[in-house]
């Protein structure tokens, strides 16, 4: 990541799919939003497994800030939607896809 900001120098950095949280030296120096697979107020990792493990038929996808603590950031856009599908790849490629963007 950081290699890819000395390079391009980017305004704004998008993040749709995180594995590791991006580093200080980025989004403290460049806004920086990250695409949350989950519903205003849901933190951390594993969003979408909690989701269909307690069997919710609604979640949402949430547009947020880089900030010290995870998916604690300021939140730009959150959209709530029901679903019926049990695979977290077809959450992933369907409803959060669509509704994250």
């Amino acid at each position: 990541m950081k290699q890819g900001v000395e390079t391009f120098k980017p305004d704004l950095i998008l993040c749709p799919m995180l594995k590791i949280a991006v580093p200080d030296s980025i989004w403290q120096n460049r806004k920086t939003l990250i695409l949350h697979p989950g519903i205003k107020g849901d933190r951390g990792p594993s969003s979408i497994d909690w989701c269909l493990e307690e069997n919710n038929k609604s979640w949402g996808v949430t547009v947020l800030e880089a900030d010290y603590e995870m998916d604690a950031g300021a939140i730009y856009e959150t959209r709530n939607f029901n679903f019926e599908s049990k695979r977290k790849s077809t959450l992933y490629n369907s409803e959060i896809s669509y509704y994250g963007t």
